[in-house]
């Protein structure tokens, strides 16, 4: 078995989109413009293999804290929202408390700064 066989995956064709043809029916998260192309910037920095992209777990037991981390490659539970050029994995158990969220991100100075707002 390959590392993504079975992996449910979601292609987001615009920041915000609502419906989605595969799963439930709605995404578990939009992702902006300003987001995929940090998460894009991100993976080729860190040189990920064409799989890779960023993973949001949740962190610790605090209810609305999570871990953003690059990542080769998803878990094979993890949803995954395919952007294109690169992806965004969400935790199997943390995809509930993303429905209605935003990932947004900010350049400051070398840094990134992501955020999860609720959806417009």
């Amino acid at each position: 078995m390959t590392p993504t066989q079975g992996i449910r995956r979601r292609a987001i064709p615009a920041a915000g989109a609502r419906e989605c043809p595969a799963s439930r029916g709605f995404l578990v998260l939009s992702v902006t413009d300003n987001a995929r192309l940090a998460v894009q910037d991100l993976a080729d920095q860190a040189n990920l293999p064409t799989d890779g992209g960023l993973r949001i777990a949740a962190a610790g037991d605090a209810p609305g804290d999570f871990d953003l981390a690059l990542v080769a490659e998803p878990i094979p539970t993890d949803e995954v929202i395919d952007l294109g050029t690169t992806h965004v994995f969400v935790e199997e158990s943390t995809a509930p408390a993303l429905t209605d969220l935003s990932l947004d991100a900010e350049a400051s100075g070398e840094a990134t700064a992501f955020s999860l707002t609720p959806q417009a």
